[in-house]
């Protein structure tokens, strides 16, 4: 919001009584004292004030309706976005890597001689997320059930969160206010 100035509210009403563009001094001889209704000038009243029935308020210009909803999708998709990485690591590589790592899982399931030469980003977890046996077989089905579990768990977990954010984004859209817009997009993540 931009600062525009100052009106002059009746706090019984809620009228605004006098209004002033840009900033002022607020005291006796400058051009812009405040003056109440009643022809008193008012000195030494803070913005945001109430002295003798009235409130002096700042007044600001409010952003176009449109540019309130862009800013909103834009924090909901951050806001999506740092949901997830509480429970995944960012950066592009490590997608990558989670997405080959998935892949070979579920290659590495059905093949009866799986190796590290065939599963190379797979094979890395052997020995520290499942135990290394020794026996292949065994040990690339240990690690694909770790993979696909956890894959699983994400998925069901992604989906809740992008539920969130598509349904915040479409309210964001449909509303009409801002404070339709603040409301839609008090979004509480997973």
């Amino acid at each position: 919001m931009q600062l525009v100035g100052y009106r002059l509210i009746d706090d019984a009403t809620q009228n605004v009584v006098r209004e002033w563009g840009g900033s002022f001094e607020i005291c006796p001889g400058v051009p812009n004292p405040v003056v109440l209704p009643n022809g008193d000038q008012v000195c030494g009243m803070s913005p945001d004030t109430s002295a003798h029935g009235y409130t002096l308020a700042s007044w600001y210009r409010a952003k176009e309706l449109a540019q309130v909803k862009s800013e909103a999708k834009a924090r909901i998709d951050a806001d999506a976005e740092a949901a997830r990485l509480k429970y995944v690591t960012a950066g592009a590589g490590q997608a990558l890597t989670y997405d080959r790592k998935r892949r070979e899982a579920l290659q590495a399931i059905d093949d009866p001689a799986p190796s590290a030469s065939k599963y190379p980003v797979l094979s890395a977890s052997i020995g520290i997320e499942v135990p290394d046996t020794g026996n292949a077989k065994a040990d690339f089905d240990a690690i694909s059930q770790v993979v696909i579990s956890k894959e699983l768990a994400w998925a069901q977990l992604a989906k809740a969160i992008e539920v969130k954010r598509l349904g915040a984004k479409a309210a964001i859209e449909a509303a009409t206010t801002v404070e339709q817009v603040q409301a839609a997009a008090q979004v509480t993540w997973p």
